[in-house]
């Protein structure tokens, strides 16, 4: 199937799906987030699928919501949006899937990474010595996306992670 905000690439048994928005840092649009649950449903019926990693580009995994369509919608639209319901996809994705994180990973684009499977695996995240996780709503006094299906471990979202603590999550 054709994408236009993802690519996937298998290369079997371990299928690659990059989120691919970089005009705006990988921003989470409806479209995105359609096309990536989408793509994971074809690939949980992929036999010949083990594993997924999820990445973004080289300087940003994703930006968060993405602001541009949210300025579109009036409030009353925006806040009634299931913005739960259309990760359940995601957070249900029944093989291993890995987060490898490069740059930015901000509000809901951090909220993937947690989605990502832990459990399943030892390895939480693949994290580059660059990345950085953010929530900057909890800066300016606002709420996190409703997105979260994992605690956040101990990534205080009001304030800059440390390399030396982020390394430590990876195994």
């Amino acid at each position: 199937m054709a994408y236009e905000h993802i690519l996937v690439e298998i290369e079997t048994p371990i299928a690659t799906v990059t989120l691919n928005r970089p005009k705006v840092l990988n921003a989470l649009s409806p479209d995105l987030i359609h096309e990536l649950t989408s793509a994971l449903a074809d690939l949980d019926a992929d036999e010949s699928v083990r594993a997924v990693v999820l990445t973004g580009g080289q300087k940003v995994f994703a930006a968060g919501a993405d602001i541009g369509d949210m300025a579109d919608r009036s409030a009353v639209d925006q806040l009634s949006r299931d913005q739960t319901g259309r990760w359940a996809p995601l957070a249900g994705f029944s093989k291993p899937l890995i987060a490898a994180v490069n740059g930015y990973a901000l509000g809901g684009g951090c909220e993937v990474a947690l989605m990502c499977d832990k459990m399943k695996i030892d390895v939480w995240e693949v994290i580059d010595a660059g990345a950085s996780f953010r929530a900057p709503a909890a800066r300016r006094g606002g709420r996190a996306a409703r997105a979260s299906t994992q605690p956040w471990r101990s990534c205080s979202p009001a304030r800059r992670s440390r390399r030396s603590e982020r390394a430590s999550w990876a195994l």
